[in-house]
């Protein structure tokens, strides 16, 4: 949905005014009840990711989701857009505090394909997205093994932060697997065999 004029461009010659002037308006009484955006074929391993969001109206609340986190807010509307410059606020809260904002930031994220979703049940939705390339740390990311106390089992651990990752194994660091099941965390429990296995972190 657009609003019924363009504001035209920021007084610093962007164009965010414009980018918060149009919005897939969803809501109550309207279908779809939310605003979806399916993105495909991200070119990059890393990133952030941007989600604008926008209203007609000023104190809706509503949330933003890639699917893995979720951020509430409650909408600027118009006083987003009517001055020199358009202002852009971000929301941080992953509760329920629905602090006033018109943008999301998902950091440290990866995934060729990525649907966001965002709910304004009193009419709004999605003004656009932006993907940021970053560098993938997951190179350098070290995985740390200790053995547990009977000797049977031992821990991988790797940091946090890393965005969608695979662990695989191998006994020639040729042919790699998958280690099945995928630890849904950022560490894993191993159980010691009699032949050598080696362990790394790839992307999906």
């Amino acid at each position: 949905m657009l609003r019924c004029s363009h504001p035209g461009p920021d007084a610093n010659g962007a164009y965010n005014k414009e980018l918060l002037n149009g919005y897939l308006n969803s809501g109550a009484a309207q279908i779809p009840a939310t605003s979806t955006v399916n993105i495909a074929q991200i070119p990059f391993s890393y990133y952030d990711l941007y989600v604008y969001f926008s209203s007609d109206q000023a104190g809706r609340t509503g949330i933003v989701t890639d699917g893995a986190t979720t951020f509430s807010f409650t909408t600027i509307g118009l006083p987003s857009i009517i001055g020199a410059n358009a202002v852009l606020v971000r929301t941080r809260d992953t509760g329920t505090g629905y602090s006033s904002a018109n943008y999301a930031l998902f950091q440290g994220i990866s995934g060729g394909n990525k649907t966001i979703t965002c709910s304004i049940p009193l009419f709004g939705g999605i003004a656009g997205f932006q993907i940021v390339p970053k560098t993938d740390p997951l190179p350098g990311a070290p995985i740390s093994v200790q053995m547990e106390g009977g000797g049977g089992m031992f821990d991988l651990s790797w940091p946090v932060g890393l965005g969608t990752v695979l662990l695989e194994q191998s006994r020639d660091l040729i042919s790699w697997t998958r280690v099945n099941p995928q630890p849904a965390t950022n560490s894993t429990e191993i159980s010691v065999i009699a032949t050598k296995q080696f362990y790394r972190l790839s992307r999906p």
